[in-house]
């Protein structure tokens, strides 16, 4: 199998296979999404389903490995909403470092952030100030 054909999402690779593409290029992207409405026409998924696609283009173009897409970020404003999973925003900061710590131990030197979902932001930010 040559490089081109191997994926660059974690969740499919061994342990061995990501600690190689770590080694190569010790980056990760971790997509942050979310579960809620999006009226009648679109999926309780849409933004975790953009944040995927997007870590992936960019990952193929960087050699950096996506992980598994976060799918429930802060929603509250359509918490009433059937479907719809909210989360606090202390709750995505804590993801967002404790997941940069995990990864730490492995090689692991840089963690982007890709989300597809605009209220995730404010967490983005306060996780990002804290491994910084």
């Amino acid at each position: 199998m040559d490089d081109e054909s191997v994926t660059v999402e974690a969740r499919y690779l061994s342990r061995d296979a990501f600690a190689d593409r770590i080694r190569k290029v010790p980056a990760v992207i971790l997509p942050l999404g979310a579960t809620e409405q999006h009226g009648y026409h679109l999926p309780l998924g849409v933004d975790s389903f953009l944040a995927e696609a997007l870590a992936i283009r960019i990952a193929e173009q960087v050699g950096a490995t996506v992980l598994p897409t976060m799918p429930f970020g802060y929603s509250w404003v359509w918490r009433d909403s059937p479907g719809t999973v909210t989360l606090k925003t202390a709750t995505i900061e804590n993801v967002i470092v404790e997941t940069a710590d995990s990864l730490s131990k492995y090689g692991v030197q840089h963690l982007f952030l890709v989300s597809g979902h605009e209220a995730n932001c404010a967490a983005m930010k306060q996780g990002s100030r804290q491994l910084h």
